[in-house]
């Protein structure tokens, strides 16, 4: 535990008011989620919120998470203050590097950099160079001397940073550059403008950097900040902090020789006076003030750069005999001097702090050396120091396979040989070794420097993954480096400070860890007590913190004791809740509602005095419940936290967000009975009939028009006992490649004149279409038909009548031949023959001999597409002699028209009846016409060409679309999953079932065909007929509710804001809903959204991303925040919810106006559209860039610069709560780099890559967040489908959809689909199961295919993607059942059981992985004959 030495008594102040974010320094504590490195835990919140209160100096030990407590602190200040910028030092380069990593990776929707020596930052002579560097920067790293050089020189303010970063804020004392910072700078502004200083967070792992207890006061009042550690949350920290045993490694050191090599080195030094140095004779020479100054100094010294250099070789050297051994001071020799040649030689670019003048005079001091060390020094054992030896001991005893250590050394020397050493070491083969000095630069910085540092770099990476095991560092890794925890640390080199000590023994901080020192023999001994002593006060410290620990189990034992007796009982269902079983309700439901957050206890108080327990829950709960309080005090922790849970539960309860059984709300629990069979019949009335007479007995024209393509059918005037009101338009299918466009037009003419000749004409026409011989057909009364038919050549009834022949009517007519359809008779067969334009290769003239003609079979509906094979309206070509034929006058160019009377006369049927609805049943609809009700109201079982089917497709969506934004608007507390299952119990079958019945729907629904064989000329019936009970599909009532929606929909307004037809539609079937149209809402729930600055960073990325400029930012805010991120700001969910029926209505609305595709395909298209695969895919396709400007050189007003762009995706701006989350993000990106190719390549050849797409394994999030940005872009414009879409085009959805509607052949079905569709047809059964990970693999499916009792199986192996691995089994399966090789080895086997074969397993075993290969074996069931 850091050493804070007296108590803490935290006071919580409430992180944000009820409802959206509030303009409050409060407020904005949890106004965004920072992404944290983990789930933040009680403790780090206990900081976090600590620091929102005041200036802090946050104590807590090595690897508990101080960082993650910066992040929380720097993302709430740029919420609260966007204006100015969070300033973050670090004490070395190193360390700001890593924390830049840390802070850009987790915070990537700001603009960070790093400002270090390397950028030259000590030549930026100019404020236009500071600001091109600090321009658009939201953060910056740099190390406290760089912020001190830039406010001593004014290009940097303290006024314009609203956040300052002390990290290893132990350092900020006496003369460091961050207490000078603090005291020359902090202070006085605070004297003078105290509103205007930044605010304060120090980071420390160790405050006691000495003995003396004033050193607190002293870091507390430079920092201007009080120290705090995690006291109310101790048990949680202790979890995750453990303490390492400290333990000692004796040693004798034995005297090393010194070396040939080693003396000619320390004799070139000793020859070498600074007199030598070219560059202290340039500077005896110089006149100039600056030169003087510098001279003074060496002089003082007794030492120019180059003669420290050599110095320091000389001392490395000397060093490393001692404690590694003469070998490796002579090699380490070697590899400098030549290192330097080759450098010089090269002109590599060298520090500036050497200067260019010196760098060939150490070169020239070197070259005898060179010529002594050609050859390498072989490593041996006498050459060895004793503690290197000891060394070796120690790690060969301590190897097992889960070991991490790190070797602490004073020298970047040291470090390599010693490394170079123990890799050589044959008892220490098991181990991987590497040394870690520092940061890799482009320069080359000194004498002594010989290592790479870009190896070490990738060497330290794989350490932090555990790939290798032992680390050789110096003081570098003791402080705020991110390293893995460690199980053994070793401090080879004595820490030359008492901090040191404490940060190193930090690192050791797994369970059961160790911390061991070598201590030298001949040490002094008061030295040795020093460290006992030492060890004794940590052991004391610790056995404090238990003791505390064993009080609050105490006095949580007491508080048992005492009981409670408050309890909360459900009155409609008698479910209890208790103190005892609320915490674990409480979990159950974070889970469920979070996907596995879990909530957060923080404790306010002082335990055995009083404590009480807030509990957090995840952001995506309603603001308003995201936090709970304990009613009671309580002696001890584990009391207040159950009663924190208890009173949230309880309001969660009463806010309606969990059931009375006081489980949460899940969609799976929502289940509507079924028959046995999974289908329900209803008998209900018959259909209203509609061929009634006027009450004046008025027949009311129509006229017919039939064509098909080029091909125009006679027209015909049509009498009816009712006037359709509007225009009917349909089609036929006469054939399978022959569909017909019917026109039923009403007119404003009456039949009156003639009635009986029209009778007469008509009964002629139908004896002579009709004439089978059929009873059913008679035309005897004719008194009573409803039906009159007349040519459109006019009134003259009487004329050609008469049979003529063919030739004659060939003289007169031959034109209408070419164009016209005509009925033909021939001999004595009552039956006519049809002659069809377009089935003659020749034109018909008046000499022709012969002519083809096919016979009319039966009467035939063609208001469906029939089977291939099954009778058609027409048979087979056959020829006819012209003079063996006759035509019945003029009339029998009609012919072919009556022939599709009883057809048109179905429909029009139905529309009379849709008709009568319009004005009664959905009269309060207003519908202006019946393009859409028609079709909504006929049956697949009635019409196959026109019926609700596809309108049911669009308004099934139609009405999720509405419930969805109905339930968001009416209950603004629901979390996704109760809106869900309100929505689902709101658009359930059997609540439209009773809407169906309500409406009184059942007689205008036309569910019957008319009989192909017995249809009956429509006569007027003396009375009303009998309305016959009809059964039908339950199924079928719901989707006639559906289709209404969709046609009140279309009617009303297909794009536009206002809905007032599905409005009326809705209000009418599900009267017990307060339906407001979608504008309506809109309009209330932005009104109500309070202003706000919250997500104003996120704007203009999204505008380039998307095409869209969010007005609410806060909005925005929402819909990029996940259910991980720190409470007090609303997650995505509840957009989420709403985006997925807004992206749906789009893509079946679009579907449904521009292409003619059955609902069938239309459903496959938008399954494999709105996927969350492909959303996920369209997801990575977002980005942006950003820039900052990079100072080559700035030294004068002619500014050298370029800048540094970087790529913004959108994964980069979600608010997470962990880095896990962004880690299976970035590599989720890394496969969609590596497929995007591919999966475009497919798209282009017609085919959805479900694999490929799948094997991206995108997280879910992915595509909810383009679900909620598009229900975030519905809200702020208004409603506007419109601006929906063209997001969604920008995304790449539309132009998926479009390829899709242009390519009539597009497969967008699953593989498993497509695998059933195949196997169905052949007769094979399929079932697709998960099976145990083999091979590697963590995700395994099977298809089983079985036909008889024969099986085949295929598997499908993926490491990382379950659904991967499902296709890859399906499409191996497709193809093996298209390529008719299954078949083949079921007969096979069939064969083999012929003769006999009991037991036949035939294997091929094709192994099936992402690399797309296949597995299969097959079965044969012992005794299958």
């Amino acid at each position: 535990m850091p050493q804070i030495l007296r108590p803490i008594t935290c006071v919580y102040v409430s992180a944000h008011a009820a409802g959206l974010l509030a303009a409050s320094d409060a407020a904005i504590t949890m106004a965004s989620n920072p992404g944290g490195l983990q789930h933040s835990r009680a403790y780090q919140l206990e900081m976090f919120e600590q620091s929102m209160q005041r200036n802090i100096i946050v104590c807590m030990a090595t690897g508990s998470g101080k960082t993650n407590v910066a992040q929380l602190r720097i993302d709430a200040e740029l919420q609260r203050t966007p204006s100015r910028r969070t300033w973050f030092t670090a004490p070395n380069v190193l360390l700001a590097q890593q924390q830049h990593h840390v802070l850009s990776s987790q915070l990537p929707q700001y603009q960070m950099r790093t400002l270090l020596g390397h950028d030259n930052v000590h030549l930026w002579r100019t404020q236009k160079v500071w600001d091109l560097a600090l321009a658009d920067m939201n953060v910056i790293i740099s190390t406290p001397q760089v912020l001190l050089d830039a406010l001593r020189n004014a290009f940097v303010r303290l006024e314009d940073i609203a956040l300052l970063v002390v990290d290893e804020a132990h350092h900020c004392h006496s003369g460091s550059p961050s207490a000078q910072i603090m005291l020359q700078h902090y202070h006085r502004l605070k004297s003078d403008q105290p509103q205007n200083v930044p605010h304060i967070l120090g980071l420390t792992a160790s405050i006691r950097i000495s003995r003396k207890s004033a050193t607190i006061s002293e870091l507390e009042y430079n920092l201007d900040a009080i120290c705090r550690a995690p006291m109310l949350s101790v048990d949680d920290y202790t979890v995750y902090v453990h303490r390492a045993q400290i333990l000692e490694r004796s040693f004798t050191p034995t005297d090393q020789p010194r070396s040939t090599l080693f003396n000619t080195l320390q004799g070139a030094v000793d020859t070498t006076s600074m007199s030598d140095d070219p560059y202290y004779k340039a500077l005896k020479r110089a006149t100039d003030l600056a030169s003087e100054q510098r001279l003074a100094k060496y002089e003082k010294r007794q030492a120019t750069p180059a003669m420290k250099e050599l110095k320091q070789l000389v001392g490395n050297a000397e060093e490393l005999a001692k404690n590694v051994g003469s070998w490796a001071s002579d090699n380490f020799i070697r590899s400098c001097v030549f290192n330097w040649h080759d450098a010089v030689m090269q002109k590599s670019r060298f520090d500036e702090l050497i200067p260019k003048a010196s760098l060939h005079f150490i070169d020239e001091r070197l070259h005898d050396v060179r010529d002594a060390a050609q050859v390498r020094v072989p490593m041996t054992e006498a050459g060895t120091s004793e503690k290197a030896l000891e060394l070796i001991k120690l790690l060969a005893t301590e190897y097992h396979d889960d070991i991490a250590i790190i070797i602490f050394v004073e020298r970047r020397s040291t470090a390599y040989a010693l490394c170079e050493l123990l890799r050589s070491a044959s008892a220490l083969k098991h181990y991987k070794i590497f040394s870690f000095v520092g940061l890799a630069t482009s320069r080359v910085g000194s004498l002594v420097e010989v290592a790479d540092m870009r190896v070490q770099k990738k060497a330290f990476a794989d350490f932090r993954q555990g790939s290798q095991d032992i680390c050789v560092a110096t003081s570098v890794a003791e402080e705020g480096i991110d390293i893995q925890a460690v199980n053994l640390v070793i401090r080879y080199d004595d820490p030359k400070q008492f901090v040191s000590f404490l940060q190193s023994r930090g690192r050791a901080r797994q369970k059961d860890s160790k911390f061991v020192h070598f201590r030298n023999t001949g040490d002094d001994k008061n030295k040795y007590e020093e460290w006992r002593k030492f060890e004794s006060e940590l052991e004391a410290e610790y056995q404090d913190e238990m003791r505390i620990l064993h009080q609050r189990k105490a006095a949580d034992d007491l508080d048992e004791l005492e009981g409670t007796g408050e309890e909360y009982v459900v009155e409609s269902t008698g479910a209890r809740l208790v103190y005892d079983n609320a915490q674990q309700h409480l979990q159950h439901f974070c889970t469920i509602v979070s996907r596995g957050v879990e909530p957060i206890y923080v404790l306010v108080g002082e335990t055995n005095v009083s404590v009480k327990a807030k509990v957090v829950l995840p952001s995506c709960v309603p603001s308003q419940f995201q936090e709970a309080s304990s009613k009671h005090a309580w002696l001890g922790e584990k009391s207040a936290r159950k009663d924190a849970a208890f009173q949230a539960y309880k309001a969660l309860h009463k806010a309606g967000l969990v059931t009375d059984h006081l489980v949460p709300f899940q969609p799976e629990r929502v289940h509507h009975p079924q028959s046995k069979h999974g289908l329900r019949m209803h008998d209900i009335e018959g259909e209203l009939p509609v061929w009634h007479g006027s009450r004046n007995g008025d027949l009311f024209l129509h006229r017919v028009m039939v064509a098909h393509d080029t091909e125009q059918y006679a027209s015909m005037l049509v009498a009816l006992p009712c006037k359709l009101e509007h225009t009917l338009r349909f089609q036929l299918c006469e054939s399978h490649s022959r569909m017909l466009d019917v026109e039923v037009v009403p007119t404003d003419e009456f039949l009156q004149q003639k009635l009986e000749d029209a009778k007469r004409l008509t009964r002629t026409l139908f004896e002579l279409v009709f004439h089978t011989g059929s009873a059913s057909m008679s035309l005897d009364d004719a008194s009573r038909i409803q039906l009159l038919v007349l040519p459109e050549a006019g009134p003259n009834y009487n004329a050609g009548f008469e049979s003529a022949n063919l030739r004659h009517f060939l003289q007169r007519n031959a034109s209408h031949l070419n164009r016209q359809p005509l009925l033909v008779w021939s001999g004595r067969s009552p039956r006519p023959y049809i002659r069809h334009p377009s089935h003659q290769v020749d034109a018909v003239t008046p000499t022709t001999r012969v002519f083809s003609v096919t016979k009319v079979k039966k009467l035939q509906l063609y208001t469906s597409l029939q089977n291939e094979g099954e009778g058609l309206a027409i048979s087979q070509t056959k020829s006819l002699d012209v003079d063996d034929c006759s035509v019945k006058g003029v009339a029998s160019i009609y012919g072919p028209l009556l022939m599709l009377l009883p057809s048109i006369l179905h429909i029009v049927s139905a529309a009379l009846r849709a008709q009568h609805a319009e004005h009664h049943v959905l009269k309060d609809i207003g519908f202006s016409n019946t393009e859409h009700l028609v079709p909504a109201l006929l049956a697949k079982s009635a019409c196959g060409m026109l019926n609700y089917e596809r309108l049911e497709f669009l308004g099934d969506t139609y009405l999720k679309y509405r419930a969805s934004l109905q339930m968001y608007f009416d209950n603004p507390l629901a979390m996704e999953g109760c809106l869900t299952v309100m929505v689902m119990d709101l658009v359930s079958n059997l609540r439209l079932e009773r809407a169906f019945r309500d409406a009184g729907l059942e007689p205008y629904i036309t569910t019957r065909v008319s009989p192909r064989k017995h249809w009956k000329v429509p006569q007027l019936a003396t009375h009303a007929p009998p309305m016959e009970q009809r059964k039908v599909i339950s199924k079928t009532l719901g989707d006639v509710v559906e289709s209404l929606l969709a046609a009140a929909f279309l009617e009303g307004s297909k794009i536009g804001r206002a809905d007032p037809r599905g409005t009326a539609a809705l209000r009418l079937f599900l009267p017990d809903v307060d339906w407001r149209d979608p504008a309506d809402i809109v309009s209330i729930v932005t009104s109500a959204m309070p202003a706000s600055q919250a997500g104003m960073h996120l704007v203009e990325h999204i505008e380039r991303m998307t095409g869209y400029a969010f007005k609410r930012s806060s909005l925005l805010l929402e819909a990029l925040t996940h259910a991980t991120a720190l409470p007090g700001f609303p997650s995505l969910e509840r957009l989420e919810f709403l985006g997925d029926a807004i992206i749906d209505l789009i893509i079946k609305l679009k579907l449904f106006d521009i292409s003619k595709l059955g609902p069938d395909r239309m459903t496959l298209h938008r399954h494999a559209i709105a996927s969350h695969v492909y959303l996920a895919f369209c997801a990575f396709g977002l980005s942006d860039v950003q820039s900052k400007n990079i100072i080559l050189d700035g030294r004068s007003e002619s500014i050298d610069t370029h800048p540094e762009i970087e790529d913004v995706h959108l994964e980069h701006l979600i608010q997470f709560g962990t880095s896990q989350l962004r880690g299976t993000i970035s590599a989720a990106r890394d496969r969609h780099t590596a497929t995007k190719d591919a999966i475009a390549s497919q798209l282009a050849q017609g085919i959805f890559p479900w694999t490929l797409l799948r094997s991206i394994n995108a997280p879910k999030v992915c595509s909810d967040v383009v679900e909620s940005l598009i229900a975030g872009v519905f809200l702020d414009s208004g409603g506007s489908l419109d601006q929906c879409e063209k997001v969604l085009e920008r995304l790449g959805v539309m132009d998926l959809l479009h390829l899709m509607i242009s390519n009539g052949t597009f497969e967008s079905a699953t593989p498993a689909t497509k695998l059933r569709e195949a196997c169905a047809a052949k007769r094979i059964s399929v079932h697709i199961s998960s099976a145990e990970p083999s091979d590697g693999a963590k995700h395994v499916w099977r298809v089983t295919l079985t036909k008889g009792e024969h099986s085949a199986e295929y598997v499908g192996r993926n490491v990382g993607c379950e659904e991967e691995a499902r296709s890859i089994a399906a499409e191996a399966a497709l193809e093996a059942v298209l390529a008719g090789e299954v078949e083949q080895k079921f007969q096979e086997m069939k064969e083999e059981d012929l003769v006999g074969t009991q037991d036949s397993v035939m294997t091929g075993m094709w192994s099936s992985s992402s690399e797309g290969n296949g597995g299969m074996t097959l079965h044969s069931e012992p005794g299958s004959i």
